[in-house]
């Protein structure tokens, strides 16, 4: 082994608060400074035999046995792309972006006022400029919302000029109305699969608060139709007093759908819902009951899916094994940035509604045991 080089797929990168880190098909490996300084040796053109350090060797046998370093005798360059690039801002893991405030639906509890489009939409040259400025701060994963961001005339431009400046297209938000075969097409003909996270609120309620006949079994095609062609896909559900009852039901009927993941929360109590279903929003307190009164039905039921209830909850597909969620939860590790209106990148946290105002030890302990009798009862444990 002469040369010593990074396979193609992966690239050096660092930011201001995290300089050492290999970045692949958008996910991130954190690295030591001994790896990080071992792999700045993969450039192909290196001779890596005069090597004498017995630890750095050791290091890139274990790197190529992952299949993220491969050997040569030739020398042969690494693409710039893959060399180390360091950005002078913040880490940045995930960018949300609304791309438009225009939709096909009429939902009872939009933010954006849509299909009106309260929230004003970018042109073509502005959103160009938003992708330039995310590529500029190393953002490697992106997910597009609305709004419905199948409704934008240049999604699929914009999608391409994004792949164009090295940002995957990690998660799209959508209704499901337009997610077709031939979308699908479209994305696997691009090489990416990204996960579908679709909205659905209830069976035979989903309709009522989407605001669209047939808006329920359009969600499930799409989300059948995805499954059978290997996307990825999770679903939100907002929970209010018209559809708490059928929580049981639906989670089962998405479960049979192939759904990976859920996120429910309780419905936030703005303008439009207000105007058009004011009285149907549950306390924090009837929140939490009803959460309570579906942990046992959630492990009765087998575990199917992975579950959680925001500022309360999540529960995992299988195990048994569950976090409890206090208000100050922002759903992860991993700093999420959001696009406002006016392009500026800023943090994004997590919003828990009316829960936090809840949060104590004597109700964080009630879920607690709620999940620990239900697992007690409903899964086996060996010996």
């Amino acid at each position: 082994m002469k040369y010593s080089m990074l396979s193609s797929q992966y690239k050096l990168r660092g930011w201001a608060d995290d300089p050492y880190t290999l970045v692949h098909d958008g996910e991130m490996m954190k690295l030591s400074k001994d790896e990080f300084d071992t792999l700045l040796l993969c450039d192909g053109i290196t001779d890596i035999e005069k090597l004498q350090d017995q630890k750095t060797i050791d290091t890139l046998l274990l790197f190529r046995k992952k299949g993220i370093v491969c050997f040569s005798q030739i020398p042969e360059e690494i693409d710039r792309e893959q060399r180390y690039f360091l950005y002078d801002n913040p880490y940045i893991c995930d960018v949300s972006w609304t791309i438009t405030g225009r939709c096909n639906f009429r939902c009872r509890h939009c933010e954006l006022n849509t299909p009106d489009a309260a929230m004003n939409e970018m042109t073509h040259e502005e959103a160009v400029r938003v992708i330039d400025r995310m590529a500029e701060c190393g953002a490697q994963r992106l997910h597009l919302a609305g709004g419905e961001p199948f409704v934008r005339e240049d999604f699929w431009s914009l999608v391409d000029y994004a792949l164009e400046k090295g940002i995957k297209i990690e998660k799209i938000h959508t209704n499901g109305w337009m997610l077709t075969e031939s979308v699908l097409d479209k994305f696997e003909r691009r090489g990416i699969k990204p996960e579908f996270c679709v909205s659905f609120d209830g069976v035979d309620r989903h309709d009522w608060i989407r605001g669209i006949k047939g808006a329920e079994q359009a969600a499930l095609n799409a989300l059948k139709r995805c499954y059978i062609r290997g996307f990825r896909t999770s679903v939100e559900m907002n929970l209010h007093r018209g559809n708490v009852d059928v929580l049981r039901e639906t989670v089962d009927v998405l479960a049979d759908a192939g759904v990976g993941k859920i996120l429910c929360r309780e419905i936030k109590d703005n303008d439009m819902w207000k105007r058009y279903a004011a009285g149907n929003e549950m306390t924090a307190e009837e929140y939490l009951e009803a959460v309570l009164r579906y942990i046992p039905a959630y492990y009765a039921d087998g575990m199917r899916i992975d579950i959680r209830f925001d500022g309360i909850v999540e529960m995992y597909k299988g195990s048994g094994e569950y976090s409890v969620i206090d208000g100050n939860d922002e759903g992860g590790g991993c700093a999420e940035r959001h696009i406002g209106r006016d392009g500026e990148i800023v943090l994004q946290k997590r919003t828990v509604y009316n829960t936090e105002k809840m949060w104590n030890e004597k109700e964080l302990q009630k879920v607690r045991n709620a999940c620990a009798e239900a697992k007690k009862r409903f899964t086996t444990h060996s010996a």
